[in-house]
């Protein structure tokens, strides 16, 4: 498996379980998992861009 996939992949379980905990309105665990997700892929994003600064 490709690690871009790999690493959405992930991101996408991360962020809907951590959207699961808590008391929450399903809307709420909506709006939380896709936030989640949208940090993660943008973490993965600029550490990407800083290894490819860092490494050429």
């Amino acid at each position: 498996m490709p690690h871009l996939t790999f690493t959405l992949l992930v991101a996408l379980l991360v962020s809907v379980v951590m959207a699961l905990l808590g008391k929450r309105s399903p809307r709420e665990r909506l709006y939380a998992a896709v936030y989640l997700f949208l940090c993660c892929a943008a973490a993965t994003v600029a550490g990407s861009w800083g290894m490819y600064l860092i490494h050429g």
